[in-house]
């Protein structure tokens, strides 16, 4: 018995260069022809790529800091204002509010604490106004029972009866089961 050997077939050789190597040499050419241009071009693609990335950091380090700011300043008024230094806290409060976008987290809380600040200082129409103007904001980050029940207090306080019973039953409506009582002489600040 005899033993058959497959014959593995040879590849023909090519004679003319396949599309790989004519794109490799034509490659090859225009980098030799454009060295110069290929290497400032490089070389100012990393430069801006290497700026870009230097602005991005530096942008959100002033947003870092801008935030913190704010929310030292927000810290700073609460304390103010609970140690009835509402002169001070009216301040700051006013200064984040400038500073901060309008539909910001921040802006809201300083909104807020400069309606109870008003309250306390006895200025009741600014501090209505200020109200009215956050409990008709749509995306507003404080529960708006809160502010319904002070409006319902400013109302009571400035004889707006009218717009207090108003408020009360827009309260009820929104707020079915909310403790407030038209009659209470104690609606106030919650």
């Amino acid at each position: 018995m005899s033993i058959r050997i497959k014959k593995k077939p040879f590849k023909k050789k090519i004679k003319e260069p396949d599309k790989f190597e004519i794109l490799t040499q034509k490659a090859l050419i225009f980098a030799k022809e454009n060295g110069k241009a290929i290497l400032i071009f490089s070389v100012a693609l990393i430069i801006i790529t290497a700026l870009s990335g230097i602005l991005i950091t530096r942008y959100k380090a002033q947003k870092e800091d801008f935030f913190l700011g704010m929310y030292e300043d927000i810290i700073n008024a609460n304390k103010d204002y609970a140690q009835g230094n509402y002169n001070e806290a009216q301040k700051i409060y006013e200064k984040v509010i400038e500073e901060s976008e309008k539909s910001s987290l921040f802006n809201d809380i300083a909104l807020v604490g400069l309606g109870y600040t008003l309250i306390d200082k006895g200025e009741y129409d600014r501090s209505i106004s200020l109200m009215e103007d956050l409990v008709s904001r749509e995306k507003l980050q404080h529960p708006k029972e809160e502010l319904y029940k002070n409006l319902l207090f400013l109302y009571r306080k400035t004889g707006a009866e009218d717009k207090a019973k108003e408020t009360y039953d827009k309260l009820l409506a929104l707020f079915p089961n909310s403790d407030i009582n038209l009659n209470d002489s104690q609606v106030a600040k919650q």
